[in-house]
């Protein structure tokens, strides 16, 4: 059974990838739609700054064994993304 801080760790990671790139272009788009492009810009940079440091801490708490675990669960999704 795994650690609380491994599952921490892998926690922070998994949400790296979910808040990056989408949520900082959701944010953008939004923005554009309502017409302030700068809020975009602004809490795009936010997010996407936010995301980087979860994938720090996820990192540095869980170490090798949490950033194989974690590629391994992204391929594993995409595998069965790509088979349906």
């Amino acid at each position: 059974m795994a650690s609380p801080r491994f599952r921490l760790a892998l926690l922070l990671v998994l949400l790296n990838f979910v808040l990056g790139w989408p949520v900082a272009l959701l944010v953008g788009g939004i923005a554009t739609w309502v017409g302030a492009k700068w809020l975009g810009l602004m809490w795009g940079l936010v997010i996407y700054g936010a995301s980087w440091l979860l994938l720090g801490v996820g990192v540095l708490l869980g170490g090798r064994e949490v950033v194989g675990h974690s590629r391994w669960l992204i391929r594993r999704w995409l595998e069965k993304r790509r088979g349906d």
